[in-house]
């Protein structure tokens, strides 16, 4: 159903309010990602835009309706739904960092978008499932004001799309872990290497996991020890953040793999032998765990995850899981533009409600002599009358498409029970 009205179609009273009604509720994403910014540009962000400025930034805009953050190892990104337009402007304005960072996507775009970086489409290691996990992560986190979960209910459903294109049985499924091992494996290729890890989160153990009979692993935890189970599993010793610099002295390969805001090595960590047995330094952090000065010292290599991606392999074109994921986004944004009308139908029946009873009322002054069930009748004669009058447009309104979202399609709605906008 396509509407193409004018503000003179309206009558004078909507065209005047056309201006001053809100648009249905709009899916706006602002991003940033080392495709786009610098480490340097996006370890800033990331600092920045911690859980209690979101948390401030939303506070600050009541015409923001739901709110998320989404973080990677290499993007920032921001999904909102917003109650009028001019709000996605000044959403951008309080974001940490130049307005330039931010690219902006929406409607439909900021949907797909979405449903590709879950799917691990838009990710280093094309095809990667654990993004989906900070999908979740993000759409647990969603701040929202609004009675339905439009927002939080699209990224859900971007994470259930993505996970049935998983392969589970793979043994070496795409990854940042992966790319990393392959890139460690034939730089250093002797199954005595010895590698310390630190972090014992997913991308840690992955680590660990993909290394097994490849090279010695240690793994460095900060705050508790992994399970001896999983450390028989993976083949690998467990040591302490503190007891980082002391196995310094015997490691050949650091790969860090820890979540802090804060250097976990330095150039002072390393041993002072000129030439110590450290080679290779690959820092997976955001922000950064290792001293990007380091990559200056001449006894190691260091890769960090702007090194690796100018590295990675180009990205193939349109596959099968491009178009599964357009056709994925495309329904959820249809049921997203169905939640995103409520506000303007939930004004139109509340209208027709007003309609409903001043008019009963009216009636009812005019026949006293009617008893309370002949009462009780009436008003559940006229509560049907608007349910089947209503009904049907209703239905049609949650069918309309992303371009029918504009102001004098919502004013000519509202108008529609507006007596003053009846010719005599």
């Amino acid at each position: 159903m396509g509407l193409s009205l004018s503000a003179g179609t309206l009558g004078r009273g909507a065209a005047a309010r056309s201006e001053r009604v809100r648009v249905p509720m709009t899916l706006l994403q602002l991003g940033q990602s080392l495709s786009t910014r610098s480490m340097e540009e996006l370890e800033q962000t990331y600092r920045k835009l911690t859980p209690p400025r979101l948390r401030s930034i939303f506070s600050a805009h009541p015409e923001v309706a739901e709110l998320s953050c989404l973080r990677s190892c290499h993007r920032v990104e921001v999904y909102a739904v917003i109650r009028d337009g001019s709000a996605g402007e000044r959403l951008r304005r309080s974001l940490p960092g130049p307005l330039g960072r931010w690219e902006l996507r929406k409607g439909s775009d900021a949907a797909h978008h979405l449903f590709r970086v879950a799917a691990g489409l838009e990710s280093m290691a094309v095809g990667e499932h654990e993004v989906r996990h900070q999908v979740a992560e993000a759409a647990r986190t969603t701040l929202s004001r609004h009675g339905r979960p439009l927002l939080r209910s699209m990224m859900d459903a971007s994470v259930r799309s993505a996970g049935t294109s998983a392969t589970p049985g793979d043994r070496d499924p795409p990854s940042i872990a992966a790319l990393v091992v392959r890139k460690l494996l034939d730089r250093a290729p002797q199954p005595s290497t010895r590698v310390l890890v630190l972090g014992t989160g997913t991308v840690g153990r992955k680590v660990a996991d993909l290394l097994r009979g490849k090279a010695h692993v240690t793994l460095a935890y900060h705050r508790r020890a992994p399970d001896p189970a999983v450390l028989e599993h993976l083949g690998c010793l467990a040591v302490r953040f503190a007891d980082v610099p002391k196995e310094l002295r015997h490691t050949e390969v650091l790969i860090a793999a820890a979540k802090g805001g804060e250097y976990a090595i330095r150039t002072s960590d390393l041993p002072r032998a000129p030439r110590g047995p450290l080679r290779l330094i690959f820092d997976l952090g955001l922000p950064r765990n290792v001293d990007p000065s380091l990559a200056n010292d001449p006894r190691v290599e260091l890769f960090d995850l702007a090194g690796l991606r100018s590295e990675a392999p180009t990205p193939p074109g349109p596959t099968p899981a491009d178009r599964a994921a357009r056709v994925a986004s495309d329904l959820a944004f249809r049921l997203y533009l169905s939640g995103a009308w409520e506000p303007v139908l939930s004004e139109l029946w509340r209208k027709a409600e007003r309609i409903r009873q001043e008019e009963l009322e009216g009636a009812l002054l005019h026949a006293p002599e009617l008893s309370s069930q002949e009462r009780e009748v009436l008003s559940k004669l006229t509560e049907r009358l608007v349910r089947r009058l209503l009904s049907g447009p209703t239905a049609r309104l949650r069918t309309l498409t992303e371009g029918d979202l504009k102001p004098e399609v919502v004013a000519a709605v509202l108008a529609l029970f507006d007596e003053a906008d009846v010719a005599p």
